[in-house]
C-alpha cells in the first residue's frame, strides 16, 4: 500500500481527468503483475538480491538531482514554474523530458545492470558481477558526472550560468519579506484606525454627559 500511494498521487497529477488516487493505486497494482513479483519472492536469495540491486535504479536519480541543483543550476530554481506543465513552461524541456538527465540516467544504470541480472541465476561475465557489488556507487557517480558533462556540451535553455549561487532563492525571500512587511503595516494601520474611532466615540459620550450635568 505504501508503494502504491506515490504512484496514485503522481498519475492523478498527470491525468486528473482520468485518474484519482484510489484508481491510480488500483492501476499500479494491476500493471505490477507484469513484473511477476511471485518469482522475486520464490526464494530468500532472490528477494535479497532484488533488494540489494534496487539501488542501481535509485542511485542515478539521486546523483542527477544533486548535481543539477548544486553544479548545473547553482541553486537557482523558479519554484512556481516547477508546478507548471503547460507547453513551453520553464521545466517542460522536450515533451516534459530532460534529455540530458534521461541519457545520464540510462548510462549510469546500465553499467551495473548486467551484474544485477546475474544475481537471478543468469550467466554473466565475472567483471559484471564485481561491478554489481558496488552498484549504487557506480551508477550514481557515472550518472552524476555524465549529467554535468552533457549539460556542458548541450547547455539547458533554462539555466543562466552567470547567475550567482542561489540568487533566485535570495530574491524570492526578499520579495516574501516585503510582502509580509506590507501586510503587517496595513494590519497595524487598520488597528490604529479602529482604536482612534473608539477614542472619538468615547469623547462624544463624555461631552454629552457633561452637557446633561450642566
Amino acid at each position: 500500500g505504501a508503494n502504491l500511494l506515490p504512484f496514485g498521487s503522481d498519475i492523478t497529477a498527470l491525468f486528473p481527468t482520468v485518474f484519482n488516487i484510489s484508481r491510480g493505486m488500483w492501476f499500479c497494482g494491476i500493471i505490477a503483475l507484469a513484473l511477476q513479483p511471485w518469482k522475486i519472492l520464490a526464494s530468500s536469495k532472490g528477494f535479497l538480491a532484488f533488494l540489494g540491486g534496487y539501488g542501481i535504479f535509485m542511485g542515478p536519480a539521486a546523483a542527477i538531482m544533486i548535481t543539477d541543483y548544486w553544479l548545473v543550476r547553482r541553486g537557482n530554481i523558479a519554484i512556481m514554474d516547477a508546478y507548471s506543465s503547460k507547453k513551453g513552461a520553464t521545466y517542460m524541456y522536450w515533451h516534459g523530458f530532460n534529455l540530458n538527465a534521461c541519457l545520464a540516467y540510462f548510462c549510469g544504470m546500465m553499467l551495473p545492470f548486467v551484474g544485477f541480472v546475474g544475481t537471478f541465476g543468469v550467466n554473466v561475465p565475472v567483471n559484471a558481477t564485481k561491478i554489481d557489488k558496488l552498484g549504487w556507487y557506480v551508477s550514481a557517480v557515472t550518472a552524476g558526472v555524465l549529467y554535468v558533462v552533457f549539460c556542458k556540451v548541450r547547455p539547458l535553455s533554462n539555466v543562466d550560468p552567470n547567475m550567482r549561487f542561489e540568487a533566485m532563492a535570495h530574491d524570492f525571500a526578499e520579495m516574501r519579506a516585503r510582502e509580509e512587511h506590507t501586510g503587517l503595516t496595513s494590519e497595524q494601520a487598520s488597528i490604529d484606525m479602529e482604536g482612534k474611532e473608539k477614542v472619538d466615540e468615547g469623547d462624544d459620550k463624555g461631552y454629552d454627559v457633561a452637557v446633561l450635568e450642566v
